[in-house]
């Protein structure tokens, strides 16, 4: 409804923001990149370049730029925390644009956090998502399991709500949506 509240309001000059980010890219403020990665609709963000003959990379590279705290981060000339490496992994394994889904990399940076950090609720939670990316149900069926045990244990009542509904996304062989 908000969208449609705004189009309505065209003659008011209210845009959304898609439309906002088109036009930075359109004066040169902006690429399409960090348009496309500052976007909250990307499909519609991405059709709009597409329709106006912008072409768009959407490599990972620019996500784990987008993501790096620092300079020395987003060369990868220093290792990112554990906490971003699962911010990172979260991202790249629940985005509502699947086509931006990649369960594997996602994998990848959620071990290597695990691996720097403590194995704690929030971390297996990540993991679970990241199996499921890559159609591994079974497997973040389990360690979302794992996860509830853990977050009981550790008193993070916060996120058992999110582990019961993603347990139920997973025994039905689905990812999250």
């Amino acid at each position: 409804m908000i969208r449609s509240s705004i189009q309505t309001g065209r003659n008011l000059g209210m845009i959304t923001l898609e439309e906002s980010l088109f036009q930075l890219v359109a004066d040169g403020t902006i690429s399409p990149k960090e348009g496309y990665l500052q976007s909250i609709d990307k499909g519609f963000f991405e059709q709009k370049l597409k329709d106006e003959g912008y072409d768009l990379d959407k490599s990972l590279d620019e996500l784990d730029a987008f993501f790096a705290t620092d300079e020395s981060d987003a060369e990868g000339k220093e290792a990112a925390s554990p906490e971003k490496l699962k911010e990172r992994a979260w991202k790249l394994a629940t985005d509502g644009n699947l086509t931006n889904r990649n369960g594997a990399r996602a994998l990848e940076l959620i071990s290597q956090a695990l691996q720097l950090g403590e194995a704690d609720a929030e971390g297996l939670m990540v993991l679970a998502a990241a199996h499921a990316a890559k159609g591994e149900f079974k497997i973040a069926a389990e360690t979302a399991k794992r996860a509830t045990q853990l977050a009981k244990q550790e008193k993070n009542s916060a996120l058992l709500p999110k582990l019961k509904t993603q347990l139920a996304c997973y025994k039905k062989s689905q990812p999250l949506p």
